[in-house]
């Protein structure tokens, strides 16, 4: 099986985006990690099933929330970029990229 590797602004998304939901209503972090959950096995799974972005970078929607799952993938990993905010500006998704 693939492995799953998340980078730090990615986990940043994550974080950023439980504290915004926790706050919205006790409860709806956990169906947002639920969400999230099915949707990196998903991709786990059928990695190219998705919307090419540039080059090798995918993205994909999260479903019941409107967050996109940046990644790229290899038949040995799945690198999660970015869990972006479908309302930002898509051209700030890859600003915050350490180099």
């Amino acid at each position: 099986m693939r492995r799953l590797t998340i980078r730090e602004e990615a986990e940043q998304d994550i974080r950023s985006a439980l504290a915004w939901y926790q706050l919205q209503k006790p409860g709806l972090e956990l169906e947002f990690l639920e969400a999230l959950d099915e949707t990196l096995s998903f991709l786990l799974e059928k990695p190219r099933r998705v919307h090419r972005i540039k080059g090798t970078i995918m993205s994909f929607p999260m479903g019941r929330f409107p967050f996109s799952i940046i990644h790229a993938s290899t038949d040995e990993e799945l690198l999660i970029i970015r869990v972006y905010h479908q309302k930002r500006n898509p051209r700030t998704r890859f600003r915050r990229l350490k180099r």
